[in-house]
């Protein structure tokens, strides 16, 4: 098993130009999305390091971010709160499957794998849950042998270049970062000291900690030497004790950037001569230091296997190693948390609703097993005469946006018209949604859609081109709000905005704006209590409405619809962003309600019920299949699992 590793350095050049120019896109988009929140980034082995950069890149620019081994992060209680990064090279290893399982289950922000393999068992399960994102590459190099070199490489580089394409303030990549035969000549000259040393204590600081962490897992993974880890001030707290009692069997590697180059020197300088210390030095600053770093300790890990006689690439695996590595567990069982009497369904439906951790305390109290099957016996028990849908991250996921509902999406609606059954759709969007929708639905079935466009303040049906209509009746509220904010420079730098009739749509022209907008909105739209002005957010703009606009507007006009048809009265709303401030806040205050996202605190309307794991359209296709429609009566809905299994076996 394994490869050459002095073979695998010199392909690093090739790496490097390669993960230069690869598209990032989707990369950058996760991390503009987790601006101002937790990133938590997994990885094992010597990915690990690679999640350490993620962490270390999102705390210096983003916010708060830790790195995990899969096990390690089974105990963080948090999850549902932060962006989640896995991080692996082939994305085949069970840890990495099973934390990927675990993690989607429990539903967080984000979750996105990144991985050097465009094609995996990784990016599989990532088809399971559609809302979470596989970024996968094919790196030229292949496969790695047995030591993480370009596949580490080139995962670094292109997180240090999705940041850079965000934030500005991070030096550029340069060639200088590469080795050549000066770099060469110098660290095999340097390292001559500690050379034998049975143990390196390896001190770093900031931007040196995932170098160090390299260092360590290629050292203890190669069998070369054994290396200890500690921070500069951590060494000042008890750890210098081992160099007092094994000073002739240690030696010192201190990773040196601009940054902690006075603390290193003048910690270094009081160490007893006895012993030796290598210096490894970078003069670039910042992330591009951890890359010059990074260079360094792959060629100090050749020097190391030169002089131990070990290829560090091409190993002897032990047989209890592979069983090890190999080994399956109940680790990453997200279900097991639950006591045995709460089906996983339940759980995720209590825990979206409730946003505890303490899952004890929720499930034996009682109140909310009961008000979760009172409101699925709520909704399986009655008839609906009509289907009221959000579009944007119901009907349509955040990467469908600009091209429609996806075939399944239609063909489930098409069922729905083919039975006789009105659909309303409601959207913050103009004609742009009518477009779309005539693009891809049957134009026999126009007729039996209603579009309610702009939250609800311009309703018709899908084959009137009138609508939606441009009205010179403009609130007057609305006109002021829009003068005030469009005066605001800050925000004209961040943001479009437009205008319509009874809607403004603060739209950020990045991602990364999308928090600083909002502080700003929540603030303006308070600030003036004269103004009856209501502030929605949906995943990807603003919008500021007066009190004739509203999602509910939709359901109105559709219960006025099928009003003199002998079939059911009650409606059916399906939506995604039902916590306020989100866009559906209104639409899921109704009596039958379901969320296919982020859910109200309110135990009578707007449960999301869905599957774990699931999310936007996904869950909706869940919600609506199986459905029964009964000729001149409407049509229901099955929730339970037992009920669609013998739905099913029928």
């Amino acid at each position: 098993m394994g490869k050459n590793y002095t073979n695998e350095l010199l392909k690093t050049d090739q790496t490097y130009l390669w993960a230069l120019k690869e598209p990032i896109g989707s990369t950058v988009e996760f991390i503009e999305r987790s601006n101002e929140s937790p990133m938590i980034a997994i990885g094992s082995g010597g990915s690990y390091s690679a999640a350490c950069m993620a962490a270390l890149l999102h705390q210096n620019y983003s916010g708060m971010g830790g790195f995990y081994t899969p096990l390690e992060v089974t105990h963080v209680k948090k999850m549902k709160k932060a962006n989640i990064l896995i991080v692996s090279s082939e994305g085949r290893n069970n840890d990495i499957l099973s934390i990927f399982d675990y993690s989607a289950k429990i539903e967080p922000l984000q979750l996105m794998a990144l991985c050097m393999k465009a094609e995996s068992p990784l990016a599989e399960l990532c088809k399971k849950y559609r809302y979470t994102q596989y970024c996968g590459f094919n790196i030229p190099t292949r496969k790695d042998g047995f030591l993480a070199t370009n596949s580490l490489f080139a995962t670094i580089i292109l997180l240090v270049r999705a940041y850079q394409e965000i934030y500005s303030d991070i030096s550029k990549l340069s060639n200088s970062i590469l080795f050549n035969e000066r770099k060469q000549s110098e660290i095999i000259k340097n390292s001559q000291c500690i050379l034998g040393r049975k143990t390196l204590v390896v001190l770093y600081s900031g931007w040196g900690y995932p170098s160090a962490i390299d260092l360590e897992s290629k050292a203890t993974e190669g069998a070369l030497v054994n290396v200890q880890l500690a921070d500069y001030r951590n060494f000042a707290h008890g750890r210098h004790h081992w160099l007092a009692k094994k000073e002739f069997e240690s030696g010192i590697v201190a990773l040196i950037t601009p940054d902690d180059i006075e603390i290193a020197e003048k910690t270094l300088a009081l160490i007893p001569k006895e012993i030796p210390i290598l210096r490894i030095i970078t003069s670039e600053k910042g992330p591009i230091g951890t890359i010059d770093l990074l260079m360094n300790i792959f060629y100090f890990v050749q020097i190391l296997g030169k002089f131990s006689k070990i290829n560090p690439g091409m190993p002897r695996i032990p047989v209890f190693g592979r069983k090890i590595y190999h080994l399956k567990s109940h680790l990453y069982v997200w279900e097991k948390q639950f006591p045995r009497n709460i089906n996983p369904i339940m759980a995720s439906a209590i825990l979206r609703k409730t946003y505890f951790s303490l899952t004890n305390e929720i499930f034996n109290d009682g109140f909310w097993k009961k008000a979760y099957n009172d409101y699925i016996q709520k909704i399986e028990s009655v008839s609906y005469g009509s289907l009221v849908l959000d579009y944007d991250g119901t009907l349509c996921d955040n990467n469908e946006r600009s091209v429609g509902p996806c075939e399944e999406i239609i063909s489930l609606l098409e069922t729905f018209l083919k039975n006789d059954i009105l659909i309303g759709i409601a959207t913050g969007r103009g004609k742009s949604i009518r477009t779309d929708l005539q693009n891809a639905i049957n134009k026999k079935y126009w007729r039996k859609i209603l579009i309610g466009y702009y939250n609800g303040s311009d309703i018709g049906f899908l084959d009137e081109e009138a609508h939606p209509e441009t009205s010179e009746v403009e609130s007057q509220e609305l006109s002021l709000f829009y003068e005030k904010i469009n005066g605001n420079n800050r925000l004209q730098q961040m943001a479009s905005i437009k205008k319509q009739s009874h809607q403004i749509t603060i739209e950020p022209k990045k991602f990364l704006y999308l928090k600083s907008i909002e502080k700003i909105l929540v603030h303006e739209v308070n600030s003036i209590v004269q103004f009856q002005l209501r502030l929605f957010k949906s995943s990807h703009s603003f919008d500021v409405v007066d009190n004739f606009a509203s999602k509910r507007n939709l359901v109105y006009q559709c219960q006025k619809q099928i009003e003199n048809k002998n079939i059911s009265k009650n409606v059916l709303c399906i939506g995604d962003k039902g916590k306020w401030p989100g866009n559906d806040f209104e639409l899921l205050l109704s009596d039958y309600t379901l969320s296919v996202d982020s859910v109200s605190p309110d135990p009578l309307s707007c449960w999301n019920l869905s599957p774990p794991g699931q999310r936007g359209v996904q869950a909706t296709m869940t919600y609506l299949s199986p459905t029964i429609f009964t000729k001149g009566k409407g049509f229901n809905i099955l929730l339970n699992n037992k009920n669609k299994q013998a739905y099913h076996e029928k």
